[in-house]
Parts: C-alpha cells; sequence; structure tokens
C-alpha cells in the first residue's frame, strides 16, 4: 500500500520547494513533482552533493548526511516509486 505523497514526513523539517518538472541527468527521464516530492528530491540530491565535497561516502564525517540522504531514499520508495526509479534508482 501506497502512503501520501503529498503530506511532508514527520522527519523532515528543511526548506520547502514549489514542485516542477525534474530530468534525470543520466537517462533523460523526466517526472513532474509536487511540492513535497520536489523538497525530497532536491534535500537527496543537495546532501550527496553535501556528501561528496565532504570527502565522499567511505569518509566518517559523512556518516550522518548519508542517513539523512537514505531517509529521503526510503521515502521514495514507499510513497513515489516511479518517481524513484526515474529519478533516484
Amino acid at each position: 500500500m501506497l502512503m501520501s505523497n503529498t503530506t511532508f514526513p514527520k522527519w523532515y523539517d528543511g526548506p520547502k520547494f514549489e514542485g516542477r518538472e525534474v530530468t534525470n541527468p543520466y537517462s533523460g527521464a523526466k517526472r513532474e513533482l509536487n511540492d513535497v516530492e520536489f523538497t525530497i528530491y532536491a534535500m537527496i540530491v543537495n546532501t550527496e552533493r553535501d556528501v561528496d565535497r565532504a570527502g565522499g561516502p567511505f569518509n566518517p564525517a559523512t556518516a550522518e548526511l548519508q542517513k539523512k540522504m537514505a531517509k529521503g531514499i526510503a521515502w521514495f520508495r514507499q510513497h513515489s516509486v516511479d518517481a524513484y526509479f526515474d529519478l533516484i534508482d
């Protein structure tokens, strides 16, 4: 059973953005995301960038960032499966 993808998860306390169309830079797949989906997507992408800038996934200093990113990815898997496969996986 899919859960709502129009309600922000309780754990999310970051900035909120308006939805928009997103294109996967690798596959070219496009998806129209609502406000919640785009906000979580932006968090994942920005956190991934922060992990890379802080030394990468093997640097223990990035563990908290990686946990944050994993929460966002798990949210997509549960709430927006098609967008997850098109944009993240």
